[in-house]
């Protein structure tokens, strides 16, 4: 598919990133690899080959050898790999028969040309200024057919789908708000009977190791650890699949951007009631085959059991009493209004109702509460001031909690008195850049939850999924009339697929959408496609396959679309990063 003017234009941002000159930002140039190993020679360091014994003529041996005085043939040996292995070539014995004819192909993209090899092909009479003009326009285009292979692999995917489809997001974050009100209260149940603390003291080595930390509000006993699930393979499959071994009491999938060098596979985590059923769960689970149409090859799990990580350790002077009372004062802050987006003014959910019923001697306690909160309900890693996506996200990319350790007499000595202006907290000069990067991260996620702005980009979002949902409907009511007969004269009509009866048409069309996806996936996703490439080629962190980049002119074949064999093996493992 060629890349119309308006895409080219609209990925120039991300591919000013990857002009030469400079070098290109996340493709790495390769030369070729030098032989690294000498001739073979009379004085040769290789060992000599082992004597074959065999007196069989058929493989050498015996009297009748040759003659000829030419030294003994060896296999030539490859000089190793330069640069990072593909993924499918680490750990193949985890995929069971198959091996790297497991993993799914990569999108055929375009070899990348560099400006020496660009140049190459350009008329001598043509100016460098021209020719610079036209290497840019050049690399938009491949940067857009990268993005644009990448994106038609990978759009009937879930992991997609929640990212960039408008309709299919906001569906998943509706589901996403209940849970986040389910856990809500489920924390403030936990908090009144667990004590939470973050400072380093309560994590010592003094502190029974049989007992989970309560600041992480997971139990490692209680949770499986599942590795290297394709992003293709549906959640609901891999649920089902896990259920049918035993029951569990939640699911979580990490984020299959985080791993962009092992073909953007996903980790799972399984929280089962007990510690008993967790390990009573584990063999069965093990070397399970999972088998989906989505998938292009079966998956057989491999199962791990979890290992909390050791805590992280923010700066001592994070422990000073000025800055934990400027830290209470921002976490609670940023809380609430992550609150007011999840719960909107229902007072009885929420860090106000809990920090009301928690009896907290301190400002240290409170403070850790808070900081509990936003973790396990939104999401968010305070000392790291980053918004993960889920619960997976958080077990796969921020696995450790920080703690604090005692300020130290140097800190205490170094700080100095807060000065309040207008009712906020200003930082002393004893605090040190750590802190300064901390608030600045957080301070951007202030300014981005501001309840102006969230509700205007909420407003516009409804907007889109609306229309898309209208859209929607028009395309699959072919599919509705199909599936959909009257049973009667009292308004009742029966699903055709399950021949299930219900009050109304409305419900028998939410039916088949809930209950039979096979027949309306596409038609959703074809329905909302041009505005999730919108959304995926907007985003500068978008994911997509490495661009390869090469030194020799690209050979045209079929329109552009092929490159010189050389050129395949020049850099595949450089990572491009969407821009």
């Amino acid at each position: 598919m060629e890349p119309s003017q308006d895409d080219v234009n609209q990925v120039a941002p991300q591919a000013e990133a990857v002009l030469e000159p400079p070098p290109v930002d996340g493709v790495q140039q390769h030369s070729p690899p030098v032989n690294q190993y000498p001739a073979a020679s009379a004085a040769s360091s290789y060992p000599p080959p082992p004597q074959n014994r065999s007196r069989s003529p058929y493989r050498g041996g015996g009297r009748n050898r040759s003659r000829s005085r030419s030294p003994p043939r060896r296999r030539s040996r490859s000089p190793p790999y330069r640069g990072r292995r593909r993924s499918y070539e680490r750990d193949d014995r985890f995929r069971g028969p198959g091996g790297p004819e497991q993993y799914p192909q990569r999108a055929e993209t375009e070899a990348l040309e560099s400006y020496k090899a660009f140049m190459m092909r350009q008329e001598d009479n043509v100016a460098p200024e021209v020719c610079l003009q036209r290497y840019e326009d050049y690399k938009k285009r491949v940067l857009v057919k990268s993005s644009r292979s990448f994106f038609d692999l990978h759009k009937m995917e879930e992991w997609l789908q929640e990212r960039y489809s408008p309709a299919i997001r906001h569906r998943h974050q509706q589901q996403k708000l209940s849970k986040k009100r389910a856990d809500a209260k489920a924390f403030a149940d936990r908090v009144k009977t667990t004590p939470l603390s973050f400072d380093e003291a309560a994590w010592g080595d003094d502190a029974p190791s049989s007992q989970p930390p309560a600041s992480d509000l997971e139990d490692s006993a209680r949770l499986l650890y599942i590795r290297r699930i394709p992003c293709s393979c549906p959640f609901a499959v891999l649920s089902e699949a896990i259920h049918n071994q035993g029951a569990f009491d939640d699911l979580l999938l990490s984020d299959p951007l985080k791993k962009k060098d092992m073909e953007y596979e996903r980790s799972a985590y399984i929280l089962y009631p007990t510690a008993a059923a967790a390990t009573a769960a584990m063999p069965k689970l093990q070397n399970l085959l999972v088998e989906a149409p989505e998938m292009p090859h079966p998956l057989r799990l491999q199962v791990m059991i979890y290992r909390t990580r050791a805590p992280l350790k923010t700066p001592s002077y994070m422990s000073l009493p000025d800055r934990i009372t400027f830290d209470f004062d921002q976490a609670l802050y940023l809380a609430t209004l992550l609150d007011k987006q999840s719960f909107s003014n229902d007072e009885t959910v929420g860090i106000e109702a809990i920090l009301a019923d928690v009896e907290a001697a301190t400002t240290a306690h409170r403070l850790d509460v808070v900081i509990a909160y936003l973790r396990r309900v939104h999401y968010f890693i305070y000392y790291a001031g980053v918004q993960c996506l889920d619960m997976g996200d958080v077990m796969h990319a921020y696995p450790a909690v920080f703690v604090r350790p005692a300020a130290t007499d140097r800190d205490i000595d170094d700080d100095k008195v807060f000065s309040t202006t207008d009712g906020g907290a200003t930082a002393g000069s004893g605090w040190g850049a750590w802190s300064v990067s901390l608030d600045e991260r957080i301070a951007a996620h202030l300014k981005a939850n501001a309840p102006s702005v969230v509700e205007a980009k909420r407003a516009a979002e409804l907007a889109m999924v609306h229309d898309i949902e209208a859209r929607e409907e028009v395309a699959l009511e072919p599919v509705y009339h199909s599936y959909t007969e009257k049973a009667g004269d009292d308004g009742k009509h029966r699903c055709l697929l399950c021949t299930k009866l219900f009050k109304s048409v409305e419900f028998v069309k939410k039916h088949i959408r809930n209950k039979h996806p096979e027949l309306v996936v596409e038609k959703i996703v074809s329905a909302g496609e041009g505005c999730m490439w919108d959304e995926y080629r907007e985003d500068p962190d978008r994911p997509m396959d490495p661009i390869v980049m090469t030194n020799q002119p690209v050979v045209q074949l079929r329109g552009g679309a092929g490159y010189d064999s050389r050129s395949r093996d020049s850099s595949y493992y450089g990572r491009g990063g969407g821009g």
